[in-house]
């Protein structure tokens, strides 16, 4: 990946732009922006326009761009394509319960659109809080992608938020803004992205400068799909195979793995479990204690670490977000079984509701107890009850599927529960709470 980024700027005259996407204030790291240039530094790649060096599309923060992110959302507001909305939190969550008593997904009801214009510059004037809302065309608009070709979103069409309350823009807003002032031609991200692109939030009636490629999957050098993860992982194995020439007698990897793909990981230093400290680097200890759970599989340093890739990386949300997308199809078709008087019945659930149960069964489990026999006895029948109903047959068997998606974003690897030992209750515990918190975001 990383030469790939050094052959299309050499071959084709690109400029390396790096762009600090940072205004989901929620979500900051205090060190991370300082992380991500040391960590660019030490991979060699050094970039034309960006933070400290300059460019003539600049600043290059997000934060630092608010006023051009006004600018452009008050010409849409203008422009009758945009308008403010004055609905209070208390009362969108209102509109939310009342959707999912419905079994239904929540969509804005448009409520504020039909605001008089005069009206909504008196009331933003007077200091009421608002929020800017794009306004979307009644059915969903079709996609021209690069790789998928014609798509049209299965989501149905919303007046999507483009400014947030105190002015601060959504993350596809601000992007679109800035991949037309800065003259980006070409977009590739991730196919989650593509299910719920925007339509065409244009700043000025056109967007054929701005094509788009979709991708979850690569090929391999073997013509085998891989996860672009995993494809990252492959990138550094000349730094990682040299492993391969040191391996004892017992066909363990040599001690030495630990310090040569230290710097390339943050992890714990420790054997107790991964963690996100800055500088932390795997330690030996840490990767002896994988080894021992999954020795068995070993057959080279790639491998091992594809197969651990999630004991040893914390999961990106954009990967938990994929996994249920490929899950779409069985999503609204989900069942918890429990019998009640000899009978068994079925009762419909929808994942973050799965795991909130998971969570609360997991806490109650006491910290000195948590072990692979405890956490069988703990949810193993709530685990077995998940399922999922289709024409072919009464209920096929998800619970184990739903669990691996929670512990490792449905990563094939190490034994799942001995894996839940292996990262501890406290990191446990967060991946169900952030998976819970994801499933929620996405209504399912």
């Amino acid at each position: 990946m990383l030469e790939a980024l050094s052959f299309l700027e050499s071959q084709y005259c690109g400029q390396f732009l790096l762009r600090i996407e940072d205004t989901d204030t929620k979500r900051l790291v205090v060190d991370a922006e300082e992380r991500l240039y040391e960590d660019l530094k030490w991979a060699g790649l050094s970039w034309d326009e960006g933070p400290g060096v300059g460019g003539p599309y600049g600043p290059y923060k997000q934060s630092e761009r608010s006023q051009i992110y006004k600018e452009y959302a008050d010409r849409l507001v203008a422009d009758g394509r945009a308008y403010r909305c004055f609905c209070t939190e208390y009362h969108l969550n209102g509109l939310k319960k009342i959707a999912r008593e419905e079994s239904r997904d929540y969509l804005y009801n448009k409520a504020c659109s039909h605001i008089p214009a005069e009206d909504s510059i008196q009331r933003a004037a007077n200091g009421e809080p608002h929020c800017i809302r794009f306004k979307s065309d009644s059915e969903t608009p079709p996609v021209q992608d690069l790789v998928y070709g014609t798509y049209k979103s299965p989501v149905p069409p919303e007046d999507f938020i483009i400014m947030k309350t105190g002015g601060i823009p959504t993350y596809h807003f601000a992007n679109v803004v800035d991949d037309h002032l800065m003259k980006i031609t070409h977009v590739i991200r991730g196919a989650f992205h593509l299910r719920f692109t925007k339509g065409d939030i244009t700043v000025n009636n056109k967007n054929d400068f701005l094509q788009k490629a979709h991708m979850r999957k690569s090929l391999d050098q073997s013509g085998d799909k891989a996860s672009v993860f995993a494809t990252l992982v492959d990138s550094f194995s000349n730094h990682i195979a040299k492993c391969e020439e040191n391996r004892d007698d017992s066909g363990a990897p040599h001690k030495d793995l630990g310090v040569r793909i230290g710097p390339l990981l943050r992890a714990a230093q420790s054997t107790e479990s991964p963690g996100t400290a800055p500088g932390a680097v795997v330690s030996q200890s840490y990767l002896k204690a994988l080894f021992d759970l999954d020795g068995k599989s070993y057959s080279s340093p790639v491998a091992h670490i594809q197969r651990s890739v999630y004991l040893l990386w914390e999961i990106p949300e954009e990967e938990y977000m994929e996994r249920l997308v490929d899950q779409q199809a069985i999503l609204d078709r989900i069942v918890v079984q429990e019998s009640v008087g000899g009978e068994t019945q079925q009762h419909s659930r929808k994942v973050s509701e799965l795991a909130t149960t998971l969570l609360e069964s997991l806490q109650a489990i006491p910290e000195g107890n948590w072990t692979e026999q405890n956490i069988k006895d703990a949810i193993g029948p709530f685990i077995k009850s998940i399922g999922y109903v289709s024409d072919e047959q009464p209920v096929h068997a998800w619970g184990w599927k739903f669990l691996r998606w929670v512990i490792s974003a449905s990563a094939a690897g190490p034994a799942l529960i001995a894996s839940m030992v292996f990262l501890g209750k406290e990191k446990v515990l967060s991946r169900v709470l952030q998976a819970s918190q994801i499933a929620q975001r996405m209504g399912v």
